[in-house]
């Protein structure tokens, strides 16, 4: 699963995720703490990789991305224009 993790000049950061098939995600934003969490799999997280500050991917037991955990999410990023888009292909190939 391609991802790419960029952080730009005023602090902002685009966390680019490349999916290929079928996803089952929920997206959760708890105001209180600031926290944004991106849950990709109905899997436990049983390894984690802060990949760039405040930013904190999950891993499964295989090592398959499970979620991506966002703090001082607001800071990060747009909370109020945040969207997700998904491609439903089964498989990519290459030209």
């Amino acid at each position: 699963m391609p991802l790419r993790v960029v952080t730009l000049e005023d602090g902002k950061t685009v966390i680019t995720l490349f999916l290929i098939g079928d996803l089952d995600h929920e997206t959760k934003y708890d105001q209180i703490t600031d926290s944004l969490y991106i849950h990709l799999a109905d899997r436990p997280s049983v390894d984690s990789d802060e990949v760039a500050d405040g930013v904190v991917l999950d891993f499964d037991e295989n090592g398959a991305l499970v979620g991506i955990d966002v703090q001082h999410a607001s800071q990060k990023a747009d909370i109020q224009n945040l969207s997700l888009l998904h491609l439903p292909l089964r498989e990519l190939d290459a030209a």
